[in-house]
């Protein structure tokens, strides 16, 4: 039932410190997982050892903004996404998302315009026909289709429904 005296030999270790650089595009998710980070700075998280100690990491964080951008583009039949993920025949609007520079999304509005041109004829002709490419000579009554060049250096698909005469 008496006081003893107990020498304790302590040593206090200073907590490890880890230093992370992160560069991350819109957010960043702290190692712990406790935290989302949406801006640029220099943040503070704690993770256990696996003795169970305090880790503290220190994140120098960059955040990275995604992009924009908006083209023009005149094709003849067809258009295919700068992503290759995408291919249109039709004029339009379109968006595309390919990494910037800085490993972000970037969107691309596309307005699109197809250049191909189509027709559709009605014609008489009597005893036989010759197509406007001069590819073909029609005898008989039908309907038929020509391909040629239009002003824009791309195809114009002619649709004939041709009545011959004999």
């Amino acid at each position: 039932g008496c006081d003893s005296a107990i020498t304790i030999a302590l040593k206090i270790l200073n907590i490890p410190q880890k230093k992370l650089n992160i560069n991350a595009c819109n957010s960043y998710t702290s190692p712990s997982g406790d935290y989302v980070w949406t801006q640029s700075g220099t943040y503070s998280d704690k993770l256990k050892n696996p003795k169970g100690c305090d880790t503290t990491v220190i994140v120098n964080l960059t955040i990275e903004e995604p992009s924009s951008a908006s083209i023009q583009v005149k094709a003849c039949a067809f258009y295919t996404s700068p992503s290759g993920k995408n291919t249109w025949n039709n004029s339009g609007n379109y968006t595309d998302t390919i990494s910037n520079a800085k490993g972000c999304d970037s969107v691309i509005t596309i307005d699109l315009t197809i250049q191909n041109s189509f027709a559709d004829k009605k014609q008489t002709a009597c005893g036989s026909m010759l197509s406007p490419s001069g590819k073909y000579k029609w005898t008989t009554s039908g309907k038929y289709i020509d391909t040629i060049t239009n002003i824009r250096g791309c195809d114009s698909i002619i649709t004939f429904d041709l009545n011959i005469l004999a």
